[in-house]
């Protein structure tokens, strides 16, 4: 595992909803020029953005199938009555496998 992206939100920094959600689809459609980008870990609202209606999920959907590794948090996502549209739900056990084998984490 080399480098893995942990999404704790579903906007990139504070302020302006629109601007972030924004914000976090430009840097998402930018997610090839990692290289060595293996994962995302979807973590508390960070989950919204692999459910349906999501404004980055065309952009997750195309990393996925780009061979990025999907991970949202199925404790998240049943607090908040969601289901992943690209991927199926993950455990904690597999996001903990996942965080710990990264060369590095990125958190936004």
């Amino acid at each position: 595992m080399r480098t893995v992206l942990l999404l704790t939100r579903d906007t990139l920094g504070q302020g302006d909803r629109t601007l972030g959600q924004r914000l976090l689809g430009a840097f998402l459609a930018r997610g090839h020029v990692l290289g060595d980008l293996d994962a995302i870990v979807f973590m508390n609202e960070g989950v919204r953005l692999v459910a349906a209606g999501s404004p980055v999920l065309a952009e997750i959907t195309a990393l996925h199938e780009a061979g990025v590794d999907l991970h949202p948090c199925g404790t998240c996502l049943a607090f908040y009555g969601l289901k992943p549209v690209p991927c199926p739900a993950s455990d904690m056990d597999a996001i903990v496998r996942v965080l710990a084998k990264a060369g590095k984490v990125i958190g936004l």
